[in-house]
């Protein structure tokens, strides 16, 4: 998923509950960095999309591992997992540059403050 507002939604991190990690369960990742930085968990039995709030650790020399728990439209649901599954079938393939080429015609996706739920760390 395209989220072009990813770095305006960090605005909203004051007024967001911790969800303690223990309760996120990850389903699947769409991309990866020395771990997981976006993609789709469940909370309290529901699906939502996750995904990294950005940010170094300047004296660590490494990333703050933040993300925004995101409750999607069933829409953008709908588009998400349709986009997942086009992923694993050419993945399979060995095509993923096929998956990437047809990505950049994907409609971006903009998050409003009221789809953020909370936040977790890793």
């Amino acid at each position: 998923m395209n989220i072009l507002n990813k770095e305006e939604l960090n605005r909203f991190m004051d007024g967001l509950k911790e969800i303690p990690r223990n309760q996120i369960i990850v389903v699947y990742e769409n991309d990866n960095l020395d771990g997981p930085i976006e993609g789709v968990c469940k909370w309290q039995d529901e699906e939502y999309y996750f995904v990294w709030c950005g940010g170094m650790d300047e004296e660590k020399d490494e990333m703050i591992r933040k993300f925004f728990l995101i409750k999607l439209t069933d829409n953008q649901i709908t588009e998400e997992k349709r986009e997942h599954l086009r992923f694993v079938e050419l993945s399979r393939c060995g095509k993923l540059e096929d998956f990437y080429e047809e990505k950049k015609s994907y409609p971006g996706v903009e998050i409003n403050g009221g789809q953020l739920i909370g936040w977790f760390g890793d």
